[in-house]
């Protein structure tokens, strides 16, 4: 069977009782020589709007929330199918769900410090408090305080190895939209439309093809006006098209081989296009372009 990677969501056998829900993998990818487990944290509609529930919302779950409370280990062979992937964004809310299940500072009745939740902390305050007055032998302590690192270290954030080499098809797809949606927008004069791709935010910027000079969203929106509204009979072709995505990043990188007429004269220009987008709430959005024409 495929391996179940950090980051996906799927159905799985959780025996008579439980019997099959999804549940969010956040154990790291085993290797050959690895048991075949992998951790998981499922999903409930029954939500109770606890602290240690994470609610995210994607197409191929039902409402409700992944319960950290509740975490899992199982072999492989329990997993039946892959529904899905969170984006980083998504996996974090989880993650931080279940480090909190661990935070020590929550913790009653063990004298700890509320202010000091370090790890340091909590082992000196356990050596000083845990033998007498709470776990009766100190033989104990080792057990939880190693599932505590191996619950830090399951959580900690997604590597950068795991942007660098997932592909992220569906997102490369929805790019692929956006592109063809600035096309689309730039032969019909659609001038809303190109200006609704932008990131409406200062952090925006963009850099030629016809001023030398930074951009911010509204110069850039009114430059293109002023472009489109002087030219006619414009096609826009997207050539040797390349996009990479990163998370929710994603940057689409394009020749665009332009022909139009201005001032009665027929014009052919062939250029260089960089789109750097954002994935937001409200679908991918260009945060920086930059243009060149070729002389």
């Amino acid at each position: 069977m495929t391996t179940p990677r950090r980051g996906e969501v799927w159905l799985v056998d959780l025996g008579m009782a439980a019997k099959v829900r999804p549940a969010l993998v956040i154990s790291v990818g085993a290797a050959d020589t690895d048991r075949a487990l992998a951790t998981l944290v499922p999903h409930t509609t029954s939500v109770r709007g606890t602290d240690f529930e994470a609610a995210v919302s994607v197409g191929f779950l039902k409402p409700g929330a992944f319960d950290a409370q509740n975490l899992i280990t199982i072999p492989h062979a329990k997993l039946l199918r892959s529904l899905g992937k969170l984006n980083p964004q998504q996996l974090g809310l989880v993650e931080a769900a279940v480090r909190l299940t661990n935070n020590w500072s929550r913790r009653r009745g063990l004298g700890l410090d509320r202010s000091e939740p370090g790890l340091s902390h909590v082992g000196q305050s356990v050596q000083a408090e845990g033998e007498v007055k709470h776990m009766g032998t100190s033989r104990h302590w080792p057990i939880l305080l190693g599932s505590s690192f191996l619950l830090l270290v399951s959580c900690a954030p997604s590597s950068n190895a795991e942007l660098v080499d997932d592909e992220f098809p569906e997102a490369q797809a929805e790019l692929r939209e956006v592109v063809s949606a600035v096309a689309d927008d730039a032969m019909t004069a659609d001038i809303k439309g190109l200006q609704g791709l932008h990131l409406n935010s200062p952090k925006f910027s963009k850099f030629g093809p016809r001023s030398f000079e930074r951009q911010d969203v509204a110069g850039a929106n009114a430059s293109e006006a002023a472009y489109f509204g002087s030219i006619s009979d414009l096609t826009y072709e997207v050539e040797d098209l390349k996009i990479d995505v990163f998370g929710d990043i994603g940057i689409a990188t394009y020749y665009p081989r332009t022909t139009f007429v201005r001032d009665g004269q027929q014009h052919e220009v062939r250029g260089r296009q960089t789109l750097v987008l954002l994935r937001t709430n409200a679908g991918w959005k260009i945060v920086h372009e930059h243009g060149t024409v070729r002389e």
